[in-house]
């Protein structure tokens, strides 16, 4: 699906591909509105992530602001992305030589800067 569609996914990992909105989007099967977690601003979260194969990828986070009229989607969320709690930007590269074998846990801290965020 990479080649076919330049890497693109939904902004909940959806296939792109498939008619908005998507299953995991707010509206889709499974994209109810129902809150799972409140952050404030300020607040430091820990993120962890299970990886299967590391392809030497990179991770980014974003939220959208839960507001009245504003809809989560590509553009709202690049507008808002979460700084790494230690200061070094917005972007964590899993390391190439990925000693941790095939599958590894990795756990990166954010700072949420801005506005208050609900994740959905």
């Amino acid at each position: 699906l990479w080649d076919v569609h330049k890497g693109k996914c939904g902004i909940c990992g959806d296939a792109w591909a498939l008619k908005e909105p998507r299953p995991y989007e707010d509206g889709g099967k499974y994209g109810r509105g129902v809150v799972g977690r409140t952050y404030k601003s300020g607040q430091e979260i820990v993120v962890r992530i299970f990886i299967v194969a590391n392809h030497v990828v990179y991770f980014e986070f974003k939220l959208c602001p839960e507001q009245d009229g504003v809809k989560a989607d590509q553009a709202c969320l690049d507008k808002h992305p979460i700084a790494m709690a230690d200061g070094s930007g917005y972007r964590y590269t899993l390391p190439g030589n990925n000693k941790g074998g095939a599958r590894s846990i990795w756990t990166w801290r954010f700072c949420l800067l801005g506005q208050n965020h609900q994740l959905l």
